[in-house]
């Protein structure tokens, strides 16, 4: 795949519900998180960003770590984006994951 960048988005709608029980317990918080999924790798994975990546919420960089600890696998934690989501009831939240096509993860 060489060095083309690829995109993966998805969307997340909160129901009026949902949003009460976030403002409510401050402990819920919305995780983004990646694991290798190939032939060989073992399941469960451990949590495993592209080495080189963007995360973004409604256009918005997040600038939380996803590299995790250097030459430690599985110290990746995953990206808490509860802040950057826009909490209205089903309002459509744009999320990103930009990536460049490697074989290394962090």
């Amino acid at each position: 795949m060489g060095q083309a960048r690829h995109t993966v988005t998805s969307q997340l709608c909160l129901s009026q519900p949902t949003l009460n029980r976030i403002r409510d317990d401050r402990d819920l918080r919305v995780m983004v998180f990646c694991a290798v999924d190939a032939p060989g790798v073992p399941h469960p994975s451990d949590i495993a960003f592209p080495a080189q990546v963007d995360l973004r919420v409604n256009s918005e960089t997040y600038s939380g770590n996803l590299r995790g600890i250097k030459k430690k696998p599985g110290t990746t934690r995953p990206a808490d984006i509860t802040n950057l989501l826009r909490k209205i009831a089903n309002y459509t939240n744009n999320i990103s994951l930009v990536y460049q096509a490697t074989d290394k993860v962090c």
